[in-house]
Order: structure tokens, then C-alpha cells, then sequence
């Protein structure tokens, strides 16, 4: 490996799935990850591989799915979004894509494949992906590169965002992506509350680009006992206009042009008393991935409104310090997070844990308890 690289083939989902029978190929994975995404049919449709947020998970779905159909080996797996694309893009240069006869700077690249891509033809969007794709690595290879730190910068806000993840086959190589953070893999359940709000398209459209999330966490924690109770409540606002294409608007269930039909998911330790939706309380799906309940529901909503989900939690954390992991999705639309922890059941101080604002990188916090008096 002389640390090069280079765009040798490219093409589209649609190239992978049809090349080896369904009941032939058997993607590599555990039975929770079947148990909650069997139903997308993983060994049929590659384009549903990434359907995980552990993207060790996804990227070894990936791997043995391209393995079974092509017969090629493959070592490690990248996934980015048109954002991380387009930052790729302001490093190495502007990007000329010859079925525009257009030229692109990262943010305008961005946004063309985000938006305006699709009202063109499907073979035409494919054409530009992979002409978006070629021209970025040219970019990278053919011209001079900044310097690490100007690199660090420039990359460093997608990554942290998780829309730039790497996996390796190879452990060494692995163990390099997570000490950079870049290995998108969800935290261990470590005896620590978590959060993470997974939006999963039902329609299936394009319309996730212009969801709006809402998310508030308020929390209070017994560092004697462990105990917690909190409620979580994430507020979604569908903010696609009705003039949009088709393949943004459009759906396979039968509602109303640009509603979006979403599978909404808590990942958390704790278990659920009740999920109210606007209000009224209704049936939920229990499930587990990487050692953490799974509370999920769908919800529709139409173009213009919102829905807002309330789940009432409780359960055990490990006693003392009361820590918190927050984990977001990489969407369009960043998501703003509202933070509350106190102490309960103890002498405490008054302050608590408080965080407001946008959060579209993933952190970690502590709220210190000194100990009894």
C-alpha cells in the first residue's frame, strides 16, 4: 500500500443487488441487528446496509454484501454525506461536472446534490454522483494538499458531526479510526444515561432534508441509589414546501403529498413508562442494539406541521457522578438539544447539568456529586 488512492469503478445500489440470489447471500451480522432490521431486507437491498447508527455494524453489513455479489475482497468502508462531500471539495478545489457543464465550490455542491439533484432524471442523478465523487478525489490527489492543521480544520466539523465515518477490516487500522472518533460506532453501555433519536424514512422519499428536530432531556438522578427518572421529548417539524419534485414529496402509503413517514427511535438505558404523542399515549416497539434499549414508533407528519413525542423514563444508573452521553443523527437539519440533570434525594447543590443549544456533534457530560456529608 504506497498510501495513495483513486476512484477505479463506481455505480449505484442497483448494481449490487440484482448479481447473487437473495437466499444465497447472508449478510454479516448479529441476531439484535436482524431482529430490528430484518425488515428492511438487508440481503436484498444493498442501499439499505447504513440502516444501523453503529456504523461497524453497517459497514460490515456493506462489506459482506459487496463480498457475496462481486466475489472482490474488501478491506474497509467510508461512508460521508453530500455535506462532508462538499468539504472534501473546498480542500482539494472546485469541482467541474461535465453533465452540468457546471463548476462547484463545496458548499454550492452540497447543496445542488442535497436539493436541486433531484429534479433531474435518475440516470442523470447518477451520472453526477459519481462525477461529484471523481472530481473531489481528483481534487485530493492532483493538486497540493493543506497542511495537516488547515486539513484538521477544514474536515474536522463534518467528522465530529459523524458525516465522514471510516471502517477497517483490519484491527489495527480500526483502532486508529476510534481514537480518532471517526469509527461512528455507538458508545458502550458503561452504567451512564444516553440519548440518541434515530429517524428512520418509511416512504421511502427524500424529504428527511427538511426535517426539523426539537429535543429536550430533563433528568433527575439519585447518586446514592442510581436511580433515574427523566422524560424525553423531541419535537419534529416538516418544513418541505409543496412545490418540491415528486421524489422529495412523494410516498408508497397512500398520504398526502409531503408528509413524512418516519420511524421514530429513542436509544436510552432506561426502561419506558409511556410515550404520548401530541398528547395522546400510544403503542411502542421495544428493542436492543449495542447493549441499549430501543423504544421506537412511527409518526407521520404532514408538510408544514409538527409532532411532538414524549417518552417518560426510569430505571438504574450507576451510583455517584450522574454522566451523560448525547449521540445525534447527521441530517440536514441540525438538531437543538435542551439539557437538564439535577440531584435528587440528597444534598446538593443548586446548580445542575445545563446545555441549550444546537448539537449536531456528539458529547459527553458529568454532573459531580461530592459524596455524602
Amino acid at each position: 500500500m504506497d498510501g495513495s488512492f483513486d476512484v477505479v469503478e463506481d455505480g449505484g445500489a442497483a448494481d449490487l443487488n440484482g448479481q447473487l440470489a437473495v437466499d444465497v447471500r447472508q449478510v454479516d451480522a448479529s441476531e439484535d441487528y436482524f431482529a430490528r432490521y430484518g425488515r428492511y431486507t438487508p440481503n436484498v437491498y444493498f442501499q439499505n446496509s447504513s440502516a444501523s447508527p453503529d456504523f461497524p455494524t453497517a459497514a460490515r453489513v456493506a462489506s459482506s454484501f459487496y463480498q457475496q455479489s462481486t466475489g472482490r475482497p474488501v478491506e474497509g468502508v467510508m461512508a460521508l454525506d453530500p455535506i462532508a462531500l462538499g468539504a472534501l471539495v473546498d480542500v482539494g478545489g472546485p469541482v467541474n461536472i461535465p453533465t452540468l457543464g457546471r463548476t462547484f465550490t463545496g458548499e454550492e455542491l452540497s447543496r445542488f446534490l442535497l436539493v436541486d439533484l433531484y429534479t433531474l432524471d435518475e440516470p442523470t442523478q447518477d451520472e453526477v454522483f459519481a462525477e461529484a465523487i471523481e472530481g473531489a478525489v481528483d481534487g485530493l490527489t492532483d493538486g497540493a494538499l493543506p497542511g495537516p492543521g488547515a486539513l484538521a480544520d477544514a474536515m474536522g466539523d463534518v467528522a465530529a458531526q459523524g458525516r465522514l465515518v471510516m471502517w477497517s477490516s483490519i484491527p489495527d487500522e480500526e483502532s486508529f479510526f476510534a481514537n480518532l472518533g471517526i469509527d461512528g460506532a455507538l458508545p458502550p453501555n458503561e452504567g451512564q444515561d444516553f440519548m440518541f433519536v434515530g429517524l428512520a424514512n418509511a416512504a421511502p422519499n427524500k424529504i428527511d432534508t427538511y426535517i426539523e428536530r426539537e429535543v429536550s432531556y430533563d433528568a433527575t438522578f439519585n447518586p446514592v441509589s442510581g436511580r433515574i427518572v427523566s422524560e424525553a421529548t423531541v419535537v419534529l417539524t416538516n418544513t418541505a414546501q409543496l412545490d418540491l419534485p415528486p421524489v422529495v414529496l412523494g410516498n408508497e402509503s397512500g398520504l398526502a403529498v409531503g408528509t413524512a413517514d418516519t420511524y421514530v427511535s429513542l436509544y436510552t438505558p432506561l426502561l419506558m413508562e409511556q410515550l404520548e404523542i401530541d398528547g395522546v399515549e400510544v403503542g411502542v416497539e421495544l428493542q436492543s442494539e449495542g447493549g441499549w434499549r430501543i423504544w421506537s414508533t412511527p409518526v407521520r407528519i404532514p408538510a408544514g406541521q409538527s409532532v411532538t413525542l414524549r417518552w417518560t423514563l426510569a430505571g438504574q444508573l450507576d451510583p455517584g457522578d450522574y454522566r451523560f452521553t448525547w449521540r445525534p443523527q447527521p441530517l440536514v437539519i441540525p438538531p437543538t438539544l435542551q439539557l437538564n440533570a439535577r440531584f435528587a434525594g440528597v444534598p446538593a447543590p443548586d446548580e445542575g447539568l445545563e446545555r441549550s443549544g444546537t448539537a449536531a456533534e456528539g458529547f459527553s457530560a458529568i454532573l459531580r456529586w461530592a459524596g455524602p456529608e
